[in-house]
Protein backbone atom coordinates (compact mmCIF):
# COMPACT_ATOMS: atom_id res chain seq x y z
CA UNK A 1 0.00 0.00 0.00
CA UNK A 2 2.75 2.46 0.86
CA UNK A 3 3.87 2.12 -2.79
CA UNK A 4 0.84 3.43 -4.14
CA UNK A 5 0.23 6.18 -1.78
CA UNK A 6 2.38 9.54 -2.83
CA UNK A 7 4.81 10.82 -0.68
CA UNK A 8 3.79 13.79 -0.15
CA UNK A 9 0.64 12.27 1.43
CA UNK A 10 2.52 9.67 3.52
CA UNK A 11 4.75 12.52 5.00
CA UNK A 12 1.09 13.45 6.76
CA UNK A 13 0.93 10.48 8.47
CA UNK A 14 3.97 11.49 10.55
CA UNK A 15 2.25 13.34 12.86
CA UNK A 16 -1.51 12.21 12.39
CA UNK A 17 -3.32 10.60 15.94
CA UNK A 18 -4.25 7.33 15.81
CA UNK A 19 -8.04 7.29 15.29
CA UNK A 20 -6.61 9.75 11.75
CA UNK A 21 -4.62 6.98 10.81
CA UNK A 22 -7.28 4.55 11.04
CA UNK A 23 -9.57 6.97 9.61
CA UNK A 24 -7.31 7.52 6.86
CA UNK A 25 -6.03 3.86 5.64
CA UNK A 26 -8.35 0.73 4.18
CA UNK A 27 -9.85 -1.47 7.06
CA UNK A 28 -7.50 -3.92 5.00
CA UNK A 29 -4.41 -5.79 5.79
CA UNK A 30 -1.92 -3.67 3.80
CA UNK A 31 -4.04 -0.85 5.71
CA UNK A 32 -3.29 -2.17 9.36
CA UNK A 33 0.31 -3.21 7.86
CA UNK A 34 0.96 0.22 7.03
CA UNK A 35 -0.75 1.93 10.25
CA UNK A 36 1.63 -0.16 12.15
CA UNK A 37 4.98 1.05 10.23
CA UNK A 38 3.20 4.40 10.90
CA UNK A 39 2.98 3.52 14.55
CA UNK A 40 6.78 2.65 14.38
CA UNK A 41 7.82 5.31 12.88
CA UNK A 42 6.00 7.76 15.11
CA UNK A 43 7.57 6.37 17.94
CA UNK A 44 10.84 6.62 17.05
CA UNK A 45 10.89 10.27 16.40
CA UNK A 46 8.11 10.84 19.90
CA UNK A 47 5.39 11.78 17.78
CA UNK A 48 3.20 8.99 18.63
CA UNK A 49 0.54 8.74 21.54
CA UNK A 50 -0.24 6.30 22.89
CA UNK A 51 -3.88 5.68 22.94
CA UNK A 52 -4.35 3.93 25.97
CA UNK A 53 -1.36 5.73 28.59
CA UNK A 54 -1.02 9.14 27.94
CA UNK A 55 -1.19 12.31 29.74
CA UNK A 56 -4.99 12.35 29.60
CA UNK A 57 -5.66 8.83 30.33
CA UNK A 58 -3.41 9.62 33.29
CA UNK A 59 -4.65 12.34 34.37
CA UNK A 60 -8.65 12.14 33.55
CA UNK A 61 -9.25 11.75 37.49
CA UNK A 62 -7.94 14.66 38.35
CA UNK A 63 -10.40 16.74 35.64
CA UNK A 64 -13.79 15.93 37.51
CA UNK A 65 -14.63 19.55 39.37
CA UNK A 66 -11.87 21.72 37.45
CA UNK A 67 -14.99 22.12 34.36
CA UNK A 68 -17.65 24.42 36.39
CA UNK A 69 -19.17 25.85 33.33
CA UNK A 70 -21.37 28.28 35.10
CA UNK A 71 -18.57 29.65 37.26
CA UNK A 72 -16.19 29.26 34.27
CA UNK A 73 -18.31 31.75 32.48
CA UNK A 74 -19.32 34.25 35.26
CA UNK A 75 -16.33 36.02 35.13
CA UNK A 76 -14.41 36.75 31.82
CA UNK A 77 -11.78 35.62 30.59
CA UNK A 78 -11.80 32.85 33.12
CA UNK A 79 -12.98 30.40 30.94
CA UNK A 80 -10.14 31.25 28.11
CA UNK A 81 -7.47 30.78 30.54
CA UNK A 82 -8.23 27.49 31.71
CA UNK A 83 -8.21 26.43 28.07
CA UNK A 84 -5.30 28.01 27.21
CA UNK A 85 -3.90 26.30 29.80
CA UNK A 86 -4.88 22.57 28.34
CA UNK A 87 -4.48 24.28 24.64
CA UNK A 88 -0.96 22.43 24.30
CA UNK A 89 -2.30 18.88 25.44
CA UNK A 90 -5.22 19.06 22.44
CA UNK A 91 -3.39 16.34 20.70
CA UNK A 92 -3.78 14.21 23.69
CA UNK A 93 -6.91 14.81 24.62
CA UNK A 94 -8.47 14.12 21.47
CA UNK A 95 -6.23 11.14 21.26
CA UNK A 96 -7.34 9.97 25.15
CA UNK A 97 -11.28 10.46 24.84
CA UNK A 98 -11.57 8.52 21.61
CA UNK A 99 -12.42 11.27 19.57
CA UNK A 100 -14.52 10.01 17.03
CA UNK A 101 -15.17 12.16 14.71
CA UNK A 102 -11.81 11.93 12.26
CA UNK A 103 -13.66 8.55 11.08
CA UNK A 104 -16.88 10.81 9.53
CA UNK A 105 -14.59 13.34 7.69
CA UNK A 106 -12.83 10.29 6.36
CA UNK A 107 -16.30 8.54 5.33
CA UNK A 108 -18.22 11.94 4.26
CA UNK A 109 -14.84 12.84 1.75
CA UNK A 110 -14.58 9.14 0.65
CA UNK A 111 -18.19 9.55 -0.19
CA UNK A 112 -18.14 12.93 -1.52
CA UNK A 113 -18.30 13.58 -5.30
CA UNK A 114 -15.22 14.85 -7.23
CA UNK A 115 -16.83 18.23 -7.59
CA UNK A 116 -17.06 19.00 -4.25
CA UNK A 117 -13.73 17.37 -3.21
CA UNK A 118 -11.77 19.73 -5.46
CA UNK A 119 -8.59 19.52 -7.34
CA UNK A 120 -5.84 17.06 -5.99
CA UNK A 121 -8.37 15.59 -3.42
Amino acid sequence: LAQQVPASRLALLRLALPQMVEAALPATGAGRELAAVVVEAQAATGTHIDPESNWYTKNIARFGGGFDMKALTAQPGLLAAKFDRIASKYAVWTVGNRCTYYDWIARSARAATDELRGEGA
